[in-house]
C-alpha cells in the first residue's frame, strides 16, 4: 500500500475505509451523534404532544360544553310546499325588466394610443 491509500500488486481496489482513513476530506461521520440527535428529537416531540394532550383534556373535563337540551330552542314548522305542475304558465313574468348595463372595463379603461414614432 503507497502513501495514497492505494493497494499496489494485484489488488488494485480501494476500499471506502482505506480511502476515507487516509483522505481527510473523505472521512464519513459517526452515525452516533446522528441517531443520538435523532433520538432526542422525537422524544422531545413525543412528550410535548402528550402534554398538550394531557391540558387540552383537561380543560374539557373542567369546563364542558353546555347540553344542548338546556338552551330554549324550539324547532319551527317546515314551509308550506307548493306541488303541482308548472304546465300552461308562462316562463316570462309581466313587470319592468333588467335592460341596466354596467360600464365595461375597456370604457374605465380606455386603450392608450401608442406614440408616433418621430420624424428622421
Amino acid at each position: 500500500m503507497d502513501g495514497a491509500g492505494f493497494t499496489t500488486g494485484a489488488n488494485m481496489r480501494q476500499t471506502w475505509h482505506t480511502r476515507a482513513r487516509t483522505i481527510p476530506t473523505g472521512r464519513r461521520r459517526a452515525a452516533g451523534p446522528r441517531r443520538i440527535h435523532l433520538a432526542v428529537a422525537v422524544g422531545l416531540a413525543l412528550v410535548l404532544g402528550a402534554c398538550d394532550a394531557q391540558q387540552g383534556t383537561e380543560a374539557v373535563l373542567t369546563s364542558p360544553r353546555p347540553i344542548a337540551a338546556d338552551r330554549d330552542h324550539r324547532p319551527q314548522p317546515a314551509p308550506k310546499q307548493r306541488w303541482g305542475t308548472a304546465a300552461g304558465l308562462d316562463p316570462v313574468v309581466d313587470g319592468p325588466r333588467n335592460t341596466y348595463k354596467p360600464p365595461s372595463l375597456r370604457s374605465r379603461y380606455p386603450v392608450l394610443k401608442t406614440p408616433a414614432a418621430p420624424a428622421n
